[in-house]
């Protein structure tokens, strides 16, 4: 009787992680969101203020920041279904074994 209290209560630990582990991945995301705006505000202000030749050069940086962005969320995306899948899988297993 006591070993199936303590597994219960590791297992609610265990899914405290999981919500843990979700959001860092989830703040991680937003984080890179929020530096990635904050560049491409930079790079459009300095489009309103440059001459032609320096126009084309910051547009083009824009546009590879925004690819870079694209790339960056779906990693981000892809590792947090990565966490999400491992964690489900093991709540899984544990629930078997307390069966």
């Amino acid at each position: 009787n006591n070993s199936s209290s303590n597994n219960s209560s590791s297992n609610n630990s265990s899914s405290g992680n999981t919500r843990s582990n979700s959001n860092s991945a989830k703040d991680h995301s937003n984080n890179s969101m929020c530096n990635v705006v904050n560049d491409l505000q930079d790079i459009v202000q300095r489009l309103k203020m440059d001459s032609d030749e320096n126009v084309r050069r910051a547009t083009q940086d824009a546009c590879n920041e925004i690819v870079h962005a694209e790339r960056l969320l779906q990693a981000d995306s892809r590792h947090a279904l990565q966490l999400f899948d491992a964690d489900a899988a093991r709540e899984k297993e544990e629930q078997v074994m307390l069966e």
